[in-house]
């Protein structure tokens, strides 16, 4: 059932059924000593976080969106054979994050890069609320 609650909300019965089975079994196992005990403990810990998306709209059931924001960076890696340095992988990451924020906001990352330099170059106050305000589950404006 709980397959189904990806592409569609549940009902308030049939979360209530599934809820009330699934609590069930965690206390059933919670004092287990073996791999079903451990596991019921770790869900019970995160207990607040799993069913954030049945409740808030904008969360999505699924990380299918950061997975495929992370491709690019994956790719790039594998094919550039990552960084020899921490310098390296700093940059790697900003860069790449700011590519992907770009892409989210349907903004051309490269002219905006060489905008942003030359506001640098030239001490001029670049605006970069756009970037600050992103959120990955939020669509773009």
């Amino acid at each position: 059932m709980p397959c189904h609650f990806a592409n569609a909300p549940p009902s308030e019965k049939q979360w209530t059924e599934f809820y009330s089975r699934f609590i069930l079994l965690l206390f059933l196992f919670e004092h287990a000593k073996d791999d079903a005990g451990k596991l019921a403990r770790l869900l019970l810990r995160e207990m607040d976080s799993f069913w954030v998306f049945p409740e808030e709209k904008r969360v999505e059931p699924t990380n299918n969106r950061a997975e495929r924001a992370l491709r690019f960076g994956v790719l790039w890696r594998k094919c550039g054979k990552g960084t020899q340095s921490a310098k390296g992988n700093r940059w790697a990451e900003r860069i790449l994050s700011f590519k992907e924020t770009c892409c989210l906001r349907s903004k051309p990352s490269f002219p905006t890069l060489i905008g942003l330099i030359e506001s640098c170059f030239k001490e001029q106050q670049s605006v970069l609320n756009w970037i600050k305000s992103t959120w990955i589950a939020q669509p773009p404006e």
